[in-house]
């Protein structure tokens, strides 16, 4: 890219990166929507931490890294973690980062 305006050059490294686009606040955590990059249409369901002024909509960008790997919880009454699913049975994701 040389010899281009270093703002282009940067705006196009953004749309490189990874985004989540917040679809619903939980209790404890926030549903997203990842995107690996501007250029790919699909996108893959995860939950996230929740953040001071997560709002439904709104698009963050997720650092290089990440896999995707089964959102587990502590389940006192076993003394163990157990998967999260869906009341479909299906299998809740979260970010993890090497």
């Amino acid at each position: 890219m040389a010899g281009m305006d270093p703002a282009i050059s940067l705006s196009l490294n953004l749309k490189n990166m990874a985004q989540a686009k917040i679809i619903k606040l939980t209790e404890k955590s926030t549903l997203v929507s990842i995107t690996p990059n501007g250029r790919q249409f699909g996108s893959k369901l995860a939950y996230i931490r929740q953040a001071d002024g997560d709002t439904v909509g709104a698009t963050i960008e997720i650092a290089d890294g990440y896999t995707f790997v089964d959102f587990k919880v502590w389940n006192p009454d076993t003394d163990t973690m157990e998967v999260v699913t869906t009341k479909d049975g299906v299998v809740c994701q979260t970010l993890e980062w090497a």
